[in-house]
């Protein structure tokens, strides 16, 4: 899913080259928004005693969606496997694996979940470097029988090694509690986060494609993505041993004035050595976030609802991520690149 750049640029000058770029949008947005909405019900299903059968069917379906991935030709059938199955199954064991390390870190909690989210930087360079050097070589259907042999492996591993610690008291109440919202803290921290992942993820979804518009080699465009996601990745860990030090909020709020400052210059660099720059930059602002987020969350009420309060902010947010890129393809094509960078940017301030 942090490849999805990649996917986005290669679509339009192939298999989807007919279709617009924010219509191609939303098969990446409609990944990441699932990615984040079913927590609100799989953190809740986690706390009835159902965590290891819905692990193990998400992997199996994630796996499966990829592998179909590979035999797509038309537009609704990428955005069903590739945008709905892959997303769904990876929001089905995002929530409870993040409630899970919870559970297990009381200290340095930061620097694991920094480490936990570290992991989509990883894929991200991994997979995008995957299907640069790949589909040349073997076409884009081997390539994501490939890249879906990974993942694969991948869960297996992660399948045998995960343990919930904690059993939960709560498992009499309804699957769906949005009781927490009560709290007036955690709903303006919800709604915060809201807007931020409005535009989280146009810069990632559009920076390959509007590099090759400016110039920039298809080939190296496709680095692009990499390069955000390597700095992200250092970010990522970084950011939870300093938040252990100076707080989660304490760090997370430079950090996003930061990215906001880089989507208003975005739109003015047109040259491939300012598009790195950018890049390197941007992924070290925005890996504080996305491996923090829900750190604040853990002390926003009781102990015993940590699992259902990090799912009710992951829904929210998957709400933003499901919009925020379509609507910035949807700018940019109107009105050019510069309304989606203003507009992006305008979220995060």
């Amino acid at each position: 899913m942090s490849a999805w750049g990649v996917f986005q640029a290669h679509y339009e000058q192939t298999q989807l080259r007919s279709s617009s770029p924010s219509a191609i949008a939303w098969i990446g947005s409609i990944q990441q928004s699932f990615l984040y909405i079913p927590t609100l019900l799989s953190t809740r299903l986690m706390d009835r005693g159902y965590f290891r059968s819905m692990i193990t069917s998400a992997s199996i379906v994630f796996v499966i969606s990829i592998v179909l991935v590979a035999e797509c030709r038309v537009y609704w059938q990428f955005l069903i496997c590739q945008g709905v199955c892959t997303g769904i199954a990876a929001g089905v064991f995002t929530g409870p694996v993040t409630a899970i390390i919870s559970q297990w870190f009381h200290q340095n909690r930061g620097l694991a979940l920094g480490v936990f989210a570290a992991g989509a930087s990883i894929g991200g360079i991994t997979f995008s470097l995957a299907a640069k050097m790949l589909i040349p070589l073997i076409g884009f259907s081997w390539t994501m029988r490939a890249i879906a042999l990974i993942i694969a492996l991948a869960l297996i591993l992660g399948n045998l090694t995960l343990r919930q610690r904690e059993a939960s008291s709560i498992v009499n109440e309804p699957p769906l509690d949005l009781s927490p919202l009560r709290s007036k803290t955690f709903l303006l921290y919800c709604t915060a986060s809201f807007f931020v992942y409005l535009g989280y993820y146009t810069f990632t979804t559009y920076v390959a494609a509007s590099a090759i518009t400016v110039g920039v080699s298809t080939g190296f465009s496709f680095y692009l993505v990499s390069i955000c996601n390597a700095s992200s990745g250092l970010s990522r860990t970084m950011s939870g041993i300093i938040a252990d030090k100076i707080g989660a909020m304490n760090l997370m709020i430079p950090v996003t004035a930061i990215s906001t400052v880089i989507y208003y210059i975005w739109p003015f660099v047109h040259s491939q050595h300012g598009l790195v720059v950018l890049c390197v930059f941007y992924g070290i602002s925005i890996g504080p976030f996305a491996s923090l987020v829900s750190v604040p969350v853990l002390d926003l009420g009781e102990k015993d609802q940590v699992g259902r309060r990090i799912g009710i902010l992951m829904s929210i947010s998957g709400t933003a991520m499901l919009v925020g890129a379509p609507v910035s393809g949807a700018l940019s094509k109107i009105s050019g690149p510069h309304a989606m960078g203003f507009y992006a940017g305008k979220c995060h301030f």
